[in-house]
């Protein structure tokens, strides 16, 4: 809780009593932090922001303070953490744990995540025929280097085309 109150309440506002967050920069954290809180793997800070449709500087921004729960890595390529499952379970209040203005509801958050992961394939830097130029259409994965498929998909949209279907499922 008080990383957290941390978090909705600058050290500024917070000496002058100034209210919490306006709800579109709650809405704004706590899809940063609910979506961490339920991804099947770790992304770095710019693929989880292109995911999630938000600027990098606005997801860098919420993460900023919240290093007590969250391992930020300082190389953009390496992903964002959770320290500890005990940080997911309050989020999702797992066994009486958390608090009303932080809970999420986890159907609702794997529906955000497919809709997010659909929108990620279908924009224009999205899934697309012969996306690492090959040009033998009939060659298997297995025979392409995967320093090549790494370089020409990036992390975001790796994972939206795998996990879609799960979260869809999680959903329910």
């Amino acid at each position: 809780m008080p990383i957290l109150r941390q978090v909705f309440f600058s050290s500024e506002e917070e000496s002058s009593g100034a209210e919490a967050l306006d709800s579109e920069d709650k809405l704004q954290l706590m899809q940063v932090l609910s979506s961490l809180a339920l991804l099947t793997n770790p992304l770095p800070t710019r693929g989880l922001a292109t995911l999630l449709s938000m600027a990098e500087d606005d997801v860098n921004h919420w993460l900023r303070n919240l290093h007590p729960v969250l391992s930020v890595p300082n190389n953009p390529g390496a992903p964002i953490q959770i320290l500890h499952k005990s940080f997911s379970d309050f989020l999702l209040g797992h066994e009486g744990t958390g608090h009303t203005d932080f809970r999420v509801d986890a159907a609702e958050v794997y529906a955000m995540l497919v809709s997010k992961c659909i929108q990620r394939m279908n924009s224009d830097n999205g899934l697309r025929r012969d996306m690492c130029n090959i040009r033998e259409l009939r060659k298997s994965i297995d025979e392409i280097d995967k320093t090549i498929i790494a370089s020409q998909i990036p992390p975001d949209l790796e994972y939206a085309y795998i996990n879609w279907v799960y979260h869809l499922q999680q959903c329910r």
